[in-house]
């Protein structure tokens, strides 16, 4: 296929309603769309059938929001504000009248908004079933099933189906903004943070500690294995076996020998 239009505008589309009974015709007639939640739609041209497919001049206005809430329920011409087209419009292939708007209609993505198509001459259209029901779901916006009414803003006369075509394009903006992070993280995150985390995280502390800590091990149990049992064993066994063994030894001997001179002092004072 063609490759993708920038900044998020589609190419520009048509599209024609599906309905081919159109045999119902009135000078007046309502309906709502509904973007898209992927984009913005910006509506061009809008094209219809009169009655017997003569020139007549026709007002076509537009406003967001349901015509539901307008005044009247879109039945009071001044709740709509001025016309965004009126004159005649142009025929083109297929029998259609087409009217293009000097201004482009934006409706917002995922927001509702309103047509009201106004003739001197009818305007065809095909019976709908359910006011406000869905007749035309797209991918881009939804049509729903709107009024018909005999005149111009008066009351409403049956249920009408729009028949004809939009020109239009879609803005997606969204694709625009996302389209830059998602390239942006996807290649820097996914290719900067692998290799080093892979390459020195493992390879690295693998190597380090299984080597030094192993001798950690060996050095703890050295040390104080060598220590106690060398500093303990050498001043306890020198210091008291001289030192008890040596004084306690020698008072008991010096001590009978002092009887045995109070023994002689003894007889030599009876002697005198």
């Amino acid at each position: 296929g063609s490759p993708p239009l920038p900044l998020g505008k589609s190419s520009t589309k048509k599209f024609t309603t599906t309905y081919r009974n159109a045999n119902q015709k009135a000078k007046g007639l309502m309906f709502q769309l509904q973007a898209g939640d992927d984009g913005d739609v910006t509506i061009e041209k809008i094209s219809f059938k009169t009655k017997d497919n003569r020139a007549t001049n026709v007002k076509v206005y537009f406003k967001l929001g349901s015509y539901q809430s307008f005044p009247r329920s879109g039945r009071n011409r001044n709740g709509w504000g001025a016309p965004v087209f009126n004159g005649v419009p142009y025929r083109i292939s297929g029998g259609f009248r087409e009217a293009a708007f000097n201004e482009a209609l934006v409706i917002p993505k995922g927001e509702v908004a309103s047509f009201y198509l106004e003739g001197k001459k009818e305007i065809m259209f095909e019976r709908g079933k359910q006011e406000f029901v869905v007749a035309e779901d797209l991918e881009d916006f939804k049509i729903f099933t709107g009024s018909a009414d005999k005149k111009a803003f008066d009351k409403k006369m049956m249920n009408a189906n729009f028949f004809g075509e939009f020109t239009y394009y879609t803005y997606r903006e969204a694709a625009r903004v996302t389209s830059t992070p998602s390239l942006q993280p996807s290649s820097s995150p996914s290719e900067l943070p692998t290799i080093p985390p892979s390459v020195l995280p493992s390879n690295l502390p693998s190597l380090p500690p299984s080597s030094p800590k192993p001798s950690t091990s060996f050095s703890p149990s050295h040390a104080p294995i060598i220590a106690p049992s060398m500093v303990p064993s050498v001043p306890p066994s020198l210091v008291p076996s001289t030192s008890p063994s040596g004084s306690p030894s020698l008072p008991p001997r010096s001590s009978p020998t002092s009887k045995g001179i109070n023994k002689g002092n003894n007889a030599n004072q009876k002697a005198k």
